[in-house]
């Protein structure tokens, strides 16, 4: 497997992550989930192997959840 295969894999992963933790979030309420579901939109927001409408996109959303958090 090539890097640039696994980078985007690895983006994959996290976008995937990113929803399902939202969605346990949207039943549970928890603030660690929320926290969770900030760190992985942060790491989205400048991973090289997404696009930059979906990095622009995941940058905002980390930041309207850190005032969830914070």
């Amino acid at each position: 497997m090539s890097v640039e295969a696994a980078e985007t894999g690895e983006a994959d992963r996290l976008l995937a992550a990113a929803i399902y933790l939202m969605s346990c979030h949207a039943r549970s309420g928890c603030p660690r989930i929320a926290c969770m579901v900030e760190r992985h939109l942060q790491l989205l927001g400048r991973h090289p192997q997404v696009g930059e409408h979906v990095r622009h996109t995941c940058r905002q959303l980390a930041a309207a959840w850190a005032t969830t958090v914070h």
